[in-house]
């Protein structure tokens, strides 16, 4: 099977994953965001809120991803062939694409958490 089937049928499974951890968290903090509603925080504050934290995570993520990454492939670049230990489009590329994930994983938990029931969320807590 070639790399790029492999990878477009990792991607769903990403997505979900990724989804799953975010709306975990969120709805972790259902108390708390629906105390915010309620004192008046415009639901779009906690959606940024949501969405700011999520890629904040990413760019972690990202960074020590990258610099482990960076370290292995220069550690086991004498036994790569015709292939360098870095390869920026791959990086950025790489980058890209998790980004947007993230973004698009984040994007639901997000919408609920600013359409949290007030009344609901205060009773159950």
């Amino acid at each position: 099977m070639p790399r790029h089937r492999l990878a477009a049928l990792t991607l769903p499974l990403t997505l979900i994953g990724v989804a799953g951890a975010i709306t975990c968290a969120t709805r972790q903090r259902t108390r708390e965001l629906a105390i915010e509603l309620a004192i008046g925080v415009e639901p779009r504050h906690i959606e940024r809120r949501v969405l700011a934290q999520a890629l904040f995570s990413a760019a972690i993520g990202l960074s020590v991803g990258l610099g482990a990454g960076i370290l292995v492939g220069r550690a086991t670049s004498a036994a790569l062939f015709g292939v360098g230990a870095v390869d920026p489009a791959a990086i950025i590329a790489c980058s890209i694409v998790i980004v947007l994930s993230v973004c698009l994983s984040a994007w639901m938990p997000a919408r609920w958490a600013g359409r949290i029931d007030i009344a609901g969320a205060l009773r159950d807590s």
